[in-house]
């Protein structure tokens, strides 16, 4: 019954097809384990209406088939799919992706995890597969932080642990060994840490950054030394598990980076009873660069990130970043425990999935901004 009803709607659609005047058709299948090797190669397959035989040419090709037809469209911009993987959870992968692609994709992630590999999988294709899953993962998270932002998960329902330590000693006691993990020299150490020159618990970090990021011209004498340790450093070591960074910010941010204006010009020094609207004004900005496909923010500089949100420096700032930073994230875990200190690798961007007004009360209006740290 299920297979006859497909045959008549796909007569149904190739009438109203000719009644468009559309002139070629695409077959779509579903990306998952259970398209059978029939109707996968047929995936993306683009005929002429002319040629359309429900059941030779175009779905249903057996009992219960799943596959269907779309007009073809002749467009650049291919937007998204779903597929499914094997415990059947979705995801969104390239528009333009067959299944004959999805399948080859899928099968040498499977042997790479697996060590049963071919020698023709390359460090390049395995690179790209993994980039293409993140960005899916990536595209997931903002749909779903727009549709619901106010209760929008941002550890993915424990995935990324948020820790909420209170005192410097605790976390110090969780954290030790993956700091002591990255094999810190005690020369670079006294780099970082240096007093004059360093970048930890100096002012030195705004005069590098300040450097890197183009701000400045000319970089102070002396801190060539913490550049290159610093570079080395965070290239060279990457997060071990999936963790929440908080970055707090000064409301400049979001015009020095992220161009977002607002009409009441109080807001520039703070949030308080008399800028709330301003503050909604931002939010509302932020959230609809994230639905306009505004791009990661690039950050040419090192970014420092707290791992625990009440051990930061700048807990009262009024912009308040809350980001996943996935297995991998390079960068430092550094001894500065009273701030919780991560500092992540030169030229990492921010991916924002939405923001939100938070009132913190006595009169003051935050912003946090959801998000993701992503590098090349």
């Amino acid at each position: 019954m299920h297979t006859e009803t497909t045959y008549f709607n796909a007569k149904a659609a190739q009438e109203s097809y000719k009644d468009l005047g559309v002139d070629k058709i695409e077959i779509i299948e579903t990306l998952d384990s259970l398209t059978c090797e029939l109707c996968g190669p047929m995936d993306g397959k683009v005929i002429p209406i002319s040629s359309f035989e429900a059941g030779v040419t175009a779905p249903p090709f057996h009992p219960n088939c799943r596959g269907t037809t779309a007009p073809y469209i002749e467009d650049d911009d291919f937007g998204e799919r779903i597929a499914r993987d094997e415990d059947g959870q979705t995801y969104d992968v390239p528009g333009n992706m067959t299944y004959e692609e999805w399948k080859k994709q899928n099968a040498k992630m499977a042997e790479s995890e697996s060590g049963t590999g071919s020698s023709d999988f390359t460090l390049s294709e395995k690179s790209s597969i993994i980039k293409e899953k993140e960005q899916a993962e990536i595209i997931s998270a903002k749909k779903q932080a727009q549709a619901d932002l106010e209760n929008f998960d941002i550890t993915e329902n424990g995935k990324y642990k948020a820790l909420k330590f209170e005192n410097a000693s605790d976390y110090e006691e969780y954290i030790k060994s993956e700091y002591l993990a990255q094999g810190i020299t005690d020369k670079e150490h006294a780099i970082l840490w240096d007093k004059e020159n360093g970048y930890i618990m100096t002012s030195g970090s705004y005069d590098i950054n300040g450097y890197l990021r183009g701000v400045e011209e000319k970089l102070p004498a002396g801190k060539e030394p913490t550049i290159e340790t610093l570079t080395r450093l965070t290239e060279n070591n990457a997060l071990q598990k999936d963790y929440i960074g908080y970055r707090m910010v000064n409301t400049s941010y979001l015009y020095d980076v992220l161009g977002i204006n607002t009409s009441d010009k109080t807001f520039l020094t703070g949030f308080n009873a008399n800028s709330k609207v301003s503050r909604d004004e931002a939010v509302n900005a932020i959230n609809q660069m994230v639905l306009d496909g505004g791009k990661p923010i690039l950050d040419k500089g090192f970014l420092s990130i707290s791992l625990s949100e009440e051990l930061n420096v700048f807990y009262g700032m009024p912009i308040e970043f809350e980001l996943q930073m996935p297995i991998g994230t390079k960068g430092l875990i550094t001894d500065n425990y009273i701030e919780s200190e991560f500092i992540s690798k030169r030229d990492s961007s921010i991916e924002i999935f939405g923001a939100i007004g938070v009132d913190k009360g006595y009169g003051e209006y935050h912003i946090k901004i959801l998000g993701r740290l992503v590098q090349d």
